[in-house]
């Protein structure tokens, strides 16, 4: 399972992306790009979401029955993201 931040993450002031674990957890900060504010705030909800997505996909992956191109792909998604936890074992 991949190492992330865990907890619920949130935008704050429009621009830090934290964890609800711990208030000094930052994850991310963003920049903003002079007129390109509603690019940078859709990818704030974007970052925000990945852990529910991470775990979307889990189950994607392992659910019961035959192969399908969803749950190829749900697996190759997680090997990718899995794979950096790997590198420094």
């Amino acid at each position: 399972m991949s190492k992330f931040t865990k907890g619920k993450w949130s935008v704050e002031y429009g621009i830090d992306i934290k964890s609800d674990i711990r208030d000094e957890a930052y994850i991310a900060q963003l920049y903003f790009l002079g007129e390109r504010f509603e690019e940078q705030a859709a990818n704030g909800r974007l970052i925000v979401a990945a852990p529910e997505m991470y775990e979307l996909i889990r189950e994607a992956a392992y659910l019961p029955g035959g192969q399908c191109p969803v749950k190829r792909k749900a697996r190759e998604l997680l090997a990718r993201i899995d794979a950096e936890d790997h590198k420094h074992d």
